[in-house]
C-alpha cells in the first residue's frame, strides 16, 4: 500500500520521511514543482537537533497524482483543505482514508467530502518549522500522539512513550 502525504512542507515532509526510512512505500504531493523536483533530485533532509539525514522518497505535483489513494495523510494548511478536498475526493478509493495532521480542526470538511467512515482525525505535537524549495525540514521532539477515527473506532498509530491513545469508543 502507498501512504499518499498530502503536502510536504515540515508536518508532512517529516511524517513522509520518517515513514519512507521504515520501509513504508510513500508519495508526498507537493503544489511547489521546485520543491518537488528538490525531493526527487537530492531526497528530503529533515534537520533535527542531533544532526540532519536525507531520506530518499518519491513525490510529485497534484496534478500528478491518480486515482485508487488507499491512505491519504493530509498535511496541508487549513485554508487549502477544501483545494485539497478537490483533488483527493475523486481520487480517494472506495475503502480509502484521509488522516488530517493538520493545525486546525478539519475533520467534519474532511467527513462532508468523503465520509465520516473515511475520516480520521490525527493530533500531531512538536516544535516544527518550514521546508523549502531546498527540500529540507527542521524538527525538534515531533511526536505521534493520538488519532481516531471520527465515528468512534480506534486507530493505533506508532507513539512516543510520552504520548497516549485511548481505545475506547466516547461516551
Amino acid at each position: 500500500m502507498t501512504i499518499t502525504v498530502f503536502g510536504a512542507g515540515a508536518i508532512g515532509g517529516i511524517t513522509g520521511a520518517a515513514l519512507a526510512k521504515a520501509g513504508h512505500d510513500v508519495l508526498l504531493v507537493d503544489r511547489a514543482a521546485d520543491h518537488v523536483a528538490a525531493i526527487n533530485a537530492g531526497g528530503l533532509t529533515v534537520e533535527r537537533r542531533q544532526g540532519a539525514e536525507t531520506v530518499a522518497v518519491r513525490a510529485i505535483t497534484s496534478d500528478a497524482l491518480e486515482a485508487g489513494l488507499d491512505l491519504v495523510l493530509l498535511a496541508v494548511k487549513s485554508q487549502d483543505t477544501p483545494t485539497a478536498l478537490g483533488v483527493l475526493a475523486p481520487r480517494l478509493a472506495r475503502e480509502g482514508a484521509i488522516v488530517s495532521m493538520q493545525n486546525g480542526l478539519n475533520e467534519e470538511l474532511i467527513a462532508s467530502a468523503v465520509g465520516e467512515h473515511r475520516t480520521v482525525g490525527c493530533l500531531v505535537t512538536g516544535r516544527r518549522t518550514g521546508s523549502h524549495p531546498a527540500a529540507s525540514c527542521t524538527a525538534a521532539r515531533a511526536r505521534w500522539c493520538s488519532a481516531s477515527w471520527t465515528d468512534g473506532r480506534a486507530l493505533a498509530f506508532r507513539r512516543s512513550p510520552s504520548c497516549s491513545t485511548s481505545s475506547r469508543r466516547p461516551a
